[in-house]
């Protein structure tokens, strides 16, 4: 994310953004405490404090953009399907992926 940042390739930050945050919130539904909770709240942090306030705004800016223009957040949602065959694994992420980014709730059968 933070080597696409650099290179101002905003949409592929987005996506590594998105994956790392979603993630992060499903390991934290399916394994709830304090260390998977901090895990969430701290990586992605962690790995923005490496860029320069302009690098930051200017990422900022973008995703914030994606986030709010609704195809553009349905694309990303859609990037972030998995092939789970384990159906509350999937019930977790797709939990993660409508709390993290407001994805449109999908039902799974």
């Amino acid at each position: 994310m933070v080597n696409c940042i650099r290179v101002k390739q905003y949409a592929n930050a987005s996506s590594h953004y998105a994956i790392a945050g979603v993630q992060t919130w499903h390991d934290y539904l399916a394994n709830p405490g304090t260390g998977s909770k901090q895990r969430h709240q701290a990586e992605l942090r962690k790995q923005l404090a490496r860029l320069s306030d302009k690098e930051r705004k200017n990422f900022w800016d973008t995703l914030n953009t994606t986030l709010r223009d609704e195809k553009s957040l349905q694309q990303l949602c859609q990037l972030l399907e998995i092939s789970e065959s384990n159906q509350r694994s999937k019930m977790f992420w797709q939990e993660a992926k409508n709390g993290y980014l407001h994805c449109e709730p999908v039902m799974i059968f």
